[in-house]
């Protein structure tokens, strides 16, 4: 894990606002038209939190798949000392297509972990 992957897992873990902002921002990137005014301000950190839920929801069957059972994740994130490691092994490994804007995957594997949504989807027996 490179420092600058550490800084990042380690700030989104102390600061919430952070973490689902870079997430939210990463799925709803900007249009990059320098002649468009940008006026949506950032929802709350409830409001961007049930639309990660919504987000959660309708990407399991993927996520299980991809991380419970042919990542096994229930069986390999037990060698992982720390969740900053997880993080970076599950980002590494190239689980989020789902998410191709590298930002908002660190986000969205640190919510995944953090959150325990990966402990509650992989422990439904689906693994092996």
């Amino acid at each position: 894990m490179d420092q600058a992957q550490q800084a990042l897992i380690k700030s989104y873990l102390s600061d919430e606002a952070k973490l689902y902002q870079d997430w939210y921002q990463g799925i709803n990137p900007p249009t990059g038209d320098p002649t468009t005014i940008q006026y949506a301000s950032v929802p709350s950190i409830a409001a961007m939190k049930a639309r990660f839920q919504k987000w959660f929801e309708q990407h399991q069957p993927w996520l299980k798949q991809k991380i419970c059972v042919e990542w096994g994740y229930s069986r390999k994130h037990k060698q992982f000392q720390t969740s900053e490691m997880l993080i970076v092994a599950l980002t590494a490994d190239g689980l989020t297509a789902a998410l191709p804007i590298p930002t908002a995957t660190f986000a969205a594997m640190t919510i995944l972990v953090a959150e325990r949504y990966l402990d509650k989807l992989c422990a439904e027996g689906t693994e092996e």
